[in-house]
């Protein structure tokens, strides 16, 4: 499901020109299988970003 809604963001913020998905790299990191996978990283102002993009009243208390 986080997955699913990472995606549907990031297909947002590309859409709506949002450079912060630009800014997000790719780091190998270790998932629940052992095994190396790229995911997706960005800093804690990125981060703050994308939260702000999100049209949802869970995320008010988050960008308060």
């Amino acid at each position: 499901m986080a997955r699913n809604n990472w995606k549907v963001i990031k297909h947002r913020l590309k859409k709506e020109g949002n450079e912060t998905v630009t800014n997000c790299n790719q780091l190998k990191l270790i998932s629940e299988d052992g095994k190396k996978r790229l995911t997706d990283v960005v800093d804690i102002e990125g981060m703050f970003r994308i939260i702000e993009s999100i049209p949802s009243k869970k995320a008010e208390p988050i960008k308060l």
